[in-house]
């Protein structure tokens, strides 16, 4: 399935999965660039160090180009926020070639990571 934008409410971009996250640009000017929702590649890594991986959410933050459509992944700091993952799990995120292990914080009721790699698959392990 190709690549479907999210429009912004309230400067920030819900992306849907099997676990919903809303994406805020932060002070980054939310008109320069497209956030997609993308299915998942089936290439990325089940597993990493043992632990089973569920990726529940794949998204791109893009620039956007002249005419408006989505440009290059882009490498601004962005900030990512869900509903707490289960206690006794870790959160993932594959860039670079590579299953990363996230930090998070408590935002409230929710869970806050920041990024700055363009188009990310999350999960949880």
């Amino acid at each position: 399935m190709p690549e479907r934008p999210i429009n912004p409410a309230n400067g920030k971009f819900t992306i849907a999965g099997r676990r919903n996250i809303d994406i805020d640009l932060g002070n980054n000017d939310v008109t320069k660039f497209v956030v997609v929702q993308k299915d998942t590649d089936p290439n990325v890594p089940a597993q990493w160090n043992g632990v089973t991986i569920d990726w529940f959410v794949s998204f791109g933050v893009r620039a956007k180009n002249a005419d408006g459509t989505p440009g290059n992944f882009a490498t601004i700091t962005y900030n990512v926020t869900l509903d707490p993952i289960p206690a006794g799990k870790r959160l993932f995120a594959f860039y670079n070639g590579r299953v990363q292990q996230l930090t998070f914080q408590a935002a409230g009721n929710k869970i806050r990571f920041s990024l700055n790699v363009g188009d990310p698959p999350v999960g949880i392990g």
